[in-house]
């Protein structure tokens, strides 16, 4: 009964205790009941549906040629031991390019990062391990190996969660579009899945201008990090709790090494200064 009145009326209230616990050093897994893991597990397939649901409604599926692109968390129990907890926000998923339209769809992002050995060939997904595997051992990004050398550092993807503001299989290239379609179809979405897990730092890639009204009103600006290359500045804000990041979309972040590692590691420097001292 004392978890069914959780879980029922509080449950809110209650992860962000849990979420709060697992800033402490003493944190342990132990510690959090299995009801938890379970909860998010459930809250998580109950957005699917939802997500399904709004294609469906809305005609944004094509016959058998087009389906939303499910996304979140590939590992919730590695999330939530993951300090700080990282959300991933981009625009839109692509899959299949048929006679110039995008199509595909019909899986999930959190079933393909838990899939092992993969090679890790997208040049999006390698800039956030970088990121993220670079600030979980303390490295620089000169300082780590080739992820093709070292395929195992690509499982830091599934301790994150990974968030698209468009649900449906877009070009490669992206449109003002996914703005439209984020608003029109899929604001709700988003900031339910930002409510259910809770991060502690979100990297918005090249989208915190066009979402910032709907999902960050209240951002306060903390810090701007000149950028390189002509790259986009970083610019770090704070709504609550949550660090914000408006940063360039990880694909593009430099095309020299010394770029690349000057984004990463700076992003990883400000998020090391700056959360535990949010």
């Amino acid at each position: 009964m004392y978890y069914h009145l959780f879980f029922s009326h509080l449950h809110i209230s209650f992860l962000n205790y849990i979420f709060a616990q697992n800033k402490n050093k003493d944190f342990n897994m132990e510690k959090i009941n299995l009801r938890i893991i379970q909860y998010l597990k459930d809250a998580q397939s109950k957005i699917e549906e939802k997500i399904e649901c709004i294609a469906q409604t809305n005609g944004l599926t094509n016959g058998d040629s087009s389906f939303p692109i499910y996304d979140g968390v590939g590992n919730i129990k590695e999330y939530l031991l993951s300090k700080p907890r990282i959300a991933c926000l981009l625009k839109e998923p692509w899959d299949e390019i048929v006679d110039g339209k995008a199509q595909g769809g019909g899986w999930s992002m959190c079933d393909l990062f838990t899939q092992q050995n993969q090679n890790w060939p997208i040049l999006t997904w390698q800039r956030v391990i970088y990121t993220v595997y670079g600030l979980r051992n303390n490295l620089k990004y000169m300082e780590m190996d080739y992820i093709r050398d070292d395929r195992s550092m690509g499982e830091v993807l599934r301790s994150i969660a990974w968030i698209n503001l468009n649900k449906m299989p877009a070009k490669k290239r992206s449109d003002q579009t996914y703005i439209e379609n984020f608003i029109k179809y899929w604001k709700d979405i988003v900031k339910e899945q930002l409510k259910i897990y809770s991060p502690d730092v979100i990297l918005c890639g090249k989208v915190f201008g066009a979402c910032r009204e709907i999902l960050f009103p209240q951002a306060k600006l903390l810090h701007t990090i000149l950028g390189k290359e002509k790259m986009q500045d970083i610019v770090i804000y704070s709504n609550d709790k949550t660090l914000l990041f408006d940063v360039a979309h990880p694909g593009i972040i430099g095309k020299s090494h010394e770029a690349i590692g000057y984004y990463i590691d700076s992003i990883n420097e400000a998020i090391r200064t700056l959360w535990i001292n949010n």
